[in-house]
């Protein structure tokens, strides 16, 4: 049986609480020789420098007691003195013994408090029980000295770090037979109530397996609320625990620490997340797949009443996805916009004729318009009919703009059984930077991209998902094909407008691209709205693509597809350059690609640029080993970034490209991303692998025919394809991946005897 490769999204859907402030209720000193505790609560969760003074914390059994009335995951202990020598040991209470804690995981120092900041992370065990130290009873850990140093070194502040109520997710893969995990990413996102971005940690566990834990330490201040997005690479996680079954559990648990601060904000709101999985499995007659179904942007600003985004924009499932006796086991909307207020504010969502659910605090003082992002899980939702979208908000002089969203579902589906398929992928749309306000210079994206699915090819909703961003306030409009342009909100210092803009029939819009079989090619321009002579910091784009097609004869996977992959096991970059090597993206050894969308989580300031180092074959001694993919690009602040690059100049489109020095991605390389700031990075690479023959003879040559060198070419853009070499008689084969786009031949023998082929197509 041929094996497929295949992506598939599970939601961590939005949890509304407001996690306390990072102060803890208290901190003891114990020395063991006397027996003695020293009340350093107050000095502890003060800002005032050096006035935690650990002389006697080095001997072997003296302890720092840190307690709060509820669990906790994290420490930041900032010294101003560091500890000299020695070892310590982090331990909490079981109910019947002080036992080591679990999967600790060191952000930045060391639990032997030698650096200036010491961020400590751990899973709080369930077993964590109240004890009474000093006559106080709370949850405690302490840091107990197990090897005498020769310094205590002195504290500045302790501050403690929350955690958010754990998920629990079963994630469904019936594919079973040889499957391997490709890439597993989780992804844990929050916004911060305050202006202090606090260090974060997320810790997954999958099936019985080993807990692992994965940080990012922004080490960030900013007058904003913003959203903090940490990540994992779980892929090793995935493919230890996951099992032979067709479904597991996996828990995820986000924590975060903030830095000290006069005044203690909360340490994060609203929490929610993904989980992005791409294994390879043989095919099978029971299949699982996600689509994405873009929700176009509410161009208008929130009410305190609830409003509709768009018109019934959630299709009904049990029709829009055509294959045989759908399963579906996830429903999620990732709920993107900005926000603005002057005081404490929340936004509301819900379907239909619902009561509003609580998306939870945005806001706790005056802040002007910065991003948000949900993960709205709704796998309660009727599959069978359509559904309004609604939002609104809830504050004072609170406002939420450009609010879109795309809705993820995942469902299982008989594969034998079905005769129409619903393709849906992601075209990364490179574009021209900045962009002026001039609407005679207006800035456009495109991308060209085949369809090669048999019979009737249906476009249905779809959309290009673009953001653009100034360092002042400015509105954008855009334009999808030969659509008219769509004015959005203006958009705050540094915050993007986030625009949906559908382009099939349904959309504000209207259609603004037919689809065909072969080739097509879809643009989307944007230009400024106010007239001065600032540019836009960045322009993010790339295009959702639904349409429904018959089903290939080579299966499902071969149809247009897209899949991820992690290009790093650590989500933080601490250099100028870090390489990931050994990266092989899932292609197969058929392919033709459309294009790659490079991820990239917590960005900055600071430009960026990804870059991947050639093997050997691939260049030669004049040009560089690097062949750069993308950027450097500016990339505004706090925001997850996507770049998007046409893979036509970069990489190999299939196996047998001719163009000189082009990367095949579908081999081991190293990839190198380039940025002064942290950052979780991931390819998502668009193909298919449904292939045509070309099949022809050269006639009015000399000997036996053989061994002619045939060059093949696109008609509509003479563009050169490769070469086949003749058998005897004349005879010639070649591979291509549409049969509707005409080619032509050409063979030299002599100068005599040369010619072109008429135009046709493979079959």
């Amino acid at each position: 049986m041929a094996t497929y490769v295949n992506t598939v999204r599970y939601g961590l859907s939005v949890n509304t609480t407001v996690l306390a402030d990072c102060s803890c209720d208290s901190v003891f000193l114990f020395e063991d020789t006397g027996d003695t505790f020293t009340d350093e609560t107050t000095d502890a969760n003060s800002t005032t420098t050096a006035d935690v003074p650990l002389a006697s914390f080095k001997t072997a059994g003296d302890c720092i007691y840190i307690g709060d009335a509820a669990t906790f995951s994290g420490l930041l202990i900032s010294m101003s003195t560091a500890t000299v020598g020695g070892a310590r040991v982090l331990e909490y209470y079981n109910g019947a013994a002080w036992v080591e804690c679990e999967t600790q995981t060191v952000a930045v120092g060391t639990l032997l408090l030698t650096g200036t900041s010491n961020v400590i992370y751990w899973y709080p065990s369930a077993d964590w029980a109240t004890v009474a130290v000093n006559s106080v009873t709370q949850y405690w850990v302490r840091l107990r000295v197990s090897t005498t140093n020769t310094t205590g070194g002195t504290i500045s502040y302790v501050a403690i770090g929350r955690h958010h109520p754990e998920w629990t997710k079963t994630i469904y893969i019936p594919e079973t037979t040889s499957r391997t995990f490709k890439a597993a990413f989780v992804r844990g996102i929050t916004n911060i109530v305050g202006s202090n971005v606090p260090y974060g940690c997320l810790f997954v566990k999958v099936g019985t397996g080993t807990r692992v834990g994965a940080f990012l330490n922004p080490a960030l201040s900013w007058s904003q609320q913003l959203p903090l997005s940490v990540c994992i690479d779980a892929t090793a996680s995935f493919t230890a625990g996951f099992g032979a079954g067709a479904s597991q559990t996996i828990t995820v648990m986000l924590v975060t620490v903030c830095p000290q601060a006069a005044t203690r904000y909360s340490q994060g709101a609203n929490a929610s997340g993904e989980v992005i999985i791409t294994y390879e499995a043989e095919e099978q007659q029971t299949r699982i797949k996600t689509v994405c179904i873009p929700i176009e942007t509410k161009i208008t600003d929130t009410t305190t009443s609830l409003v509709e985004i768009g018109t019934n924009q959630w299709p009904n499932l049990s029709t829009f996805c055509p294959e045989a006796s759908p399963v579906f086991r996830e429903a999620v909307l990732q709920i993107r916009g900005e926000w603005t207020s002057v005081a404490a504010a929340y936004l509301s969502v819900s379907l239909d004729a619902e009561a509003a659910i609580d998306l939870g605090t945005l806001a706790s003082s005056a802040y002007t318009l910065v991003p948000f992002e949900f993960f709205w899980v709704r796998n309660d939702a009727a599959t069978n009919a359509v559904h309004a979208i609604k939002i609104k908000h809830t504050g004072t002089s609170a406002t939420g703009k450009n609010i879109g969203a795309l809705l993820w579902v995942t469902y299982e589906y008989d594969h034998t059984n079905s005769s129409t398929i619903l393709n849906s992928f992601r075209v990364a749309m490179p574009g021209p930077q900045p962009v002026w306000y001039d609407t005679s210079h207006k800035s456009q994206c495109r991308e060209e991209f085949l369809v090669n699915e048999p019979a009737t090819v249906t476009l249905v909703q779809s959309a290009i998902v673009m953001k653009a961003a100034s360092n002042v306030q400015r509105s954008f409009v855009a334009a999808v094909g030969s659509q008219v342009g769509r004015v959005y909100l203006t958009a705050g210092n540094y915050a993007p407008v986030m625009m949906v803009q559908r382009f099939d029939s349904g959309g504000d819009k209207g259609a603004g691209h037919t689809l065909v079989r072969g080739s097509n090619v879809i643009t989307a321009t944007v230009w400024q709205v106010d007239s001065n002579t600032s540019t836009v910091a960045d322009i993010l784009c790339y295009a959702v693509v639904n349409y429904t097609s018959a089903k290939a004869s080579g299966g499902a996977q071969t149809h247009n597809k897209t899949v991820w992959v992690a290009l790093t096991t650590v989500p933080e970059i601490t250099l100028p350059a870090v390489d990931y090597a050994s990266v092989v993206v899932p292609l197969g050894t058929s392919y033709h690609v459309g294009s790659l969308l490079w991820h990239n989580f917590w960005v900055t300031y600071g430009n960026t640029a990804l870059e991947v180092l050639r093997a050997a074959g691939e260049g030669d001694a004049i040009s560089s080993s690097v062949a750069p993919l993308y950027g450097p690009v500016a990339q505004a602040a706090h925001k997850d970034g996507m770049w998007g690059t046409s893979a036509t100049g970069l990489v190999k489109r299939f196996p047998t490209d001719p163009r000189w020095g082009l990367v095949d991605a579908s081999v081991s390389h190293t990839w190198e991303v380039i940025a002064g700031t942290k950052t979780f990075s991931a390819l998502e690479v668009t193909f298919h692998s449904i292939t045509e023959t070309v099949t022809g003879t050269v006639s009015g040559y000399t000997g036996d025919g053989s061994g002619l060198t045939v060059h093949l070419f696109r008609e509509d853009t003479d563009e050169y394809l490769g070469t086949a070499t003749t058998a005897a008689g004349g005879g010639y084969t070649f591979t291509w991946y549409s049969d509707n786009m005409n080619l032509y031949a050409t063979c030299r023998q002599s100068d005599v005897l040369c010619g072109r082929s008429t135009d046709g197509k493979a079959s």
